[in-house]
Order: C-alpha cells, then structure tokens, then sequence
C-alpha cells in the first residue's frame, strides 16, 4: 500500500485575471479556490508557455477545492476578476 502524500507548505496567494504563477518543478499539489464568489483558472504552463484563462484552463468555483492531487511543472492561475483569493498545497 502506497504511503498518503504529506503537506509540506501552503501558500495563501491572490490572483488576478492578469494572472500569476508557480514554479513546481513537477512536485505534486492541490489547490482550494478560496474567493466567495470569483472563479479560479488553472493549468500546467511547463509544457507549451501558455498562460491560464477561462478559455483553456480547468476551473475552480467559489469555494471549490481539488479532490486529488496533481504535479505541474508551471502552475499557471488566473481569476475571473482582480482579487481572487486561493490556496495551494505542496504535497510531498
């Protein structure tokens, strides 16, 4: 049986449409959209240099946090609008 993956940091970020970014180095994470009632984009920017936006990028609503783990080597995040609160996990 696989050992659970532990927290090893959270980092409590703010986001805007113009969007902001995580170098990862391919670590595993998980992200929690912490904002009331903004959107949260995000999606891993290491592979082809493209930024996140609501047009290609997963979405978390308000409040809505991941179920599972992913890694990404630039985690790239956007918000629906300037201010849009979140949360990330490094998990090792």
């Amino acid at each position: 049986m696989k050992e659970a993956l532990r927290i090893k940091e959270v980092i409590h970020g703010v986001c805007g449409k113009r969007g902001c970014e995580h170098r990862l180095g391919l670590a595993a994470f998980m992200l929690r959209n912490t904002h009331p009632t903004q959107t949260l984009y995000f999606r891993d920017k290491g592979r082809d240099g493209v930024s996140a936006g609501a047009a290609n990028a997963v979405s978390l609503t308000a409040g809505e946090g991941m179920h599972f783990p992913l890694r990404a080597d630039v985690l790239s995040l956007a918000g629906s609008e300037s201010g849009t609160t979140y949360e990330l996990l490094m998990l090792e």
